[in-house]
């Protein structure tokens, strides 16, 4: 070989590029999948949410009493609907991964003003396997938080 190079990788080359690789994708791996699991979670409690802004945003514009109720359990699905009975708006509930529960308080029901009829509510999105969730309150006030929770 004087003289001339050759191109190319040798077999040792090749196995230190594949243990490399091996060693990335063992710490990749996992994180990737707590990230999809996390960003599950999050989607699942802006959708819930989102309805209950919707549900508020619904009973000031139509001047009446517009309340969130499950259809027929929140981890199945909900709805939006007037005290006439018309639904506003119906929602999917939650994959089989989350349930969705109503901790205390009734189903929320807004007021015209946009205010919650009778006391606060809260829900609970968990995992089902029951290890993170999040905690979403509506104030009397009608304000809607959510703050990350360990589920029991």
């Amino acid at each position: 070989m004087s003289g001339k190079f050759r191109n190319g990788f040798t077999l040792i080359e090749l196995l230190v590029l594949m243990a490399v690789l091996g060693v990335v994708a063992a710490i990749a791996v996992p994180n990737f999948t707590r990230l999809i699991q996390s960003n599950q979670l999050t989607t699942t409690n802006n959708d819930l949410v989102g309805a209950l802004n919707v549900a508020r945003a619904e009973a000031v514009r139509i001047g009446a009493p517009v309340s969130l109720v499950p259809n027929p359990t929140f981890t199945q699905g909900y709805q939006i609907t007037t005290d006439a009975g018309a639904v506003v708006s119906e929602y999917q509930g939650a994959s089989g991964q989350f349930v969705i529960a109503l901790s205390s308080g009734g189903n929320p029901r807004f007021r015209a003003t946009g205010l919650l009829v009778g006391g606060g509510s809260e829900f609970t999105v968990c995992r089902a396997s029951g290890e993170e969730g999040t905690e979403i309150k509506v104030t009397a006030g009608g304000q809607i938080r959510s703050a990350r929770i360990t589920c029991p």
